[in-house]
């Protein structure tokens, strides 16, 4: 659990979108970040002067950051967190809640997901932001879990009492873009894959509602449940399988020059079912200003 490039940037552009206040950071977070690349990433985001000799990150994030408190929660006390409880399970008594809950790198080591989002819900202040920076693609063994935008956009909802939900797809080696990450429609899929690793950067703002979702479903689901078994197949596409001599030969030689194309490009990203244009590039100077 810590705080590295990735993860300040992200904290650069949520703190542009609102103030920190009081603030929660999801397990002690360390700083992952040598002093002498701190000193000079914290001067090119524009960060107040802070003591960057700290292991953990609470004078980047009141001093940095402006926040009016920080306090940590997690599993243990063996980092000296403030606060101790199990993600896995429900609080068992009314809990102080903030203005900003910061999780880099928590929610992958829980199992129980659903139950860990919800009480990081009971623990945001109405109007309050919830950030995550977590594994997405080529993480296999780092913890429980590698996440997709889709379990973000489906429990972030506005149904479910939150708004403004954005997602960014950030490669581990430095880069000057970030990918944006659209929600999906029309029983559209955000799948991709890719040579590299890849984090996962969320924010998301609670709304009025109570904010505890009652119900996630994978939204192409939801989709095809309504529209039927063929909603997202094209006239071509359903023309072409009413002829399956014609059909599968196609589709094989399709899949063929797929994994051709793979080969030989290499790119960053390549689309699955998702259109690109669900996945927009977006440069880390129009994004930290």
């Amino acid at each position: 659990m810590g705080i590295d490039v990735i993860g300040l940037r992200f904290l650069a552009y949520a703190r542009r979108k609102q103030a920190f206040g009081r603030t929660l950071t999801i397990g002690r977070q360390k700083v992952d970040i040598d002093p002498p690349e701190q000193t000079k990433l914290a001067r090119s985001l524009r960060l107040a002067p802070y003591d960057v000799s700290q292991k953990y990150a609470e004078a980047l994030l009141r001093q940095g950051f402006g926040s009016t408190g920080v306090e940590s929660l997690d599993h243990s006390a063996y980092e000296g967190a403030t606060l101790v409880h199990d993600l896995n399970f429900p609080f068992s008594r009314e809990i102080e809640v903030f203005d900003t809950l910061i999780d880099c790198g928590t929610l992958e080591h829980v199992f129980n997901v659903p139950q860990a989002l919800a009480n990081l819900s009971t623990l945001c202040a109405t109007g309050g932001q919830i950030l995550h920076v977590v594994p997405a693609n080529n993480f296999l063994g780092h913890g429980l879990y590698q996440f997709s935008p889709e379990l973000f956009f489906s429990y972030y909802s506005e149904k479910n009492g939150y708004k403004d939900t954005e997602v960014y797809l950030a490669h581990t080696t430095p880069r000057g873009y970030w990918y944006k990450a659209l929600p999906a429609r029309h029983g559209e899929r955000h799948e991709m894959l890719s040579p590299s690793q890849y984090l996962m950067c969320v924010r998301t703002l609670k709304g009025k509602a109570p904010a505890l979702p009652k119900e996630v479903q994978q939204s192409d689901y939801v989709h095809l449940w309504a529209e039927g078994a063929d909603a997202n197949e094209g006239r071509m596409k359903r023309m072409l399988k009413s002829r399956p001599g014609l059909f599968y030969p196609l589709k094989k030689m399709a899949n063929t020059l797929k994994q051709t194309k793979r080969f030989l490009w290499r790119k960053d990203i390549d689309y699955v079912s998702a259109r690109p244009s669900r996945l927009q590039k977006v440069k880390l100077r129009s994004l930290l200003g």
